[in-house]
């Protein structure tokens, strides 16, 4: 981790699930402004090509929007099974991912309106009328926000072949900015 998760984040560092670990390890990654590209983000455009080969063709600078680069980077350093057949930078074509998830839970993938296009990220927590999510592009960074429940589209859970035994829901504190536009 880059930077030092908030105090009323730190319970995350002790959970046993895949997606959050895996998401934790680049906390604090920021997008560079202008010319340059973070290296670490231009590094899931590589690691993604494999699946996806038109990508680095598409995703050729960390300007564009990168929720779903990172989402999906992180799904496939867990070894789970990608959406096939379409862009994975696309937040919305990740509805298909997994299963629908009856009650979200810890490391469950939530994807979210925006306009016409969407965001990504994963469920570390709840409140009365937020979700806190984990996510990449959020304020240009992998970081945590709180995000409307008015505007999820769906909660999908990774197809576990064993569902870890830390996953369950969190309820917090109503504490914080809500944000709108997560870039």
């Amino acid at each position: 981790m880059g930077m030092k998760l908030p105090k009323k984040y730190e319970y995350l560092t002790s959970v046993n699930i895949p997606t959050i670990q895996t998401a934790l390890k680049y906390y604090g990654v920021r997008e560079i402004k202008g010319e340059q590209n973070h290296p670490t983000i231009m590094g899931w455009v590589k690691a993604l090509a494999r699946k996806f080969p038109r990508l680095p063709r598409v995703y050729v600078n960390d300007d564009r929007a990168w929720c779903a680069l990172f989402a999906g980077n992180v799904l496939n350093e867990c070894g789970y099974r990608l959406i096939r057949g379409k862009s994975p930078l696309w937040s919305r074509n990740w509805l298909t991912f997994g299963e629908k998830a009856g009650v979200p839970s810890l490391g469950d993938v939530l994807i979210f309106a925006r306009g016409t296009g969407g965001h990504i990220g994963f469920y570390v927590g709840e409140d009365k009328s937020c979700y806190h999510v984990l996510g990449g592009n959020q304020d240009n960074e992998v970081n945590i926000v709180r995000i409307n429940k008015n505007r999820i589209l769906d909660v999908r859970c990774p197809p576990y072949t064993k569902t870890p035994p830390d996953r369950r829901p969190v309820r917090l504190a109503a504490r914080g900015r809500i944000t709108t536009n997560e870039l």
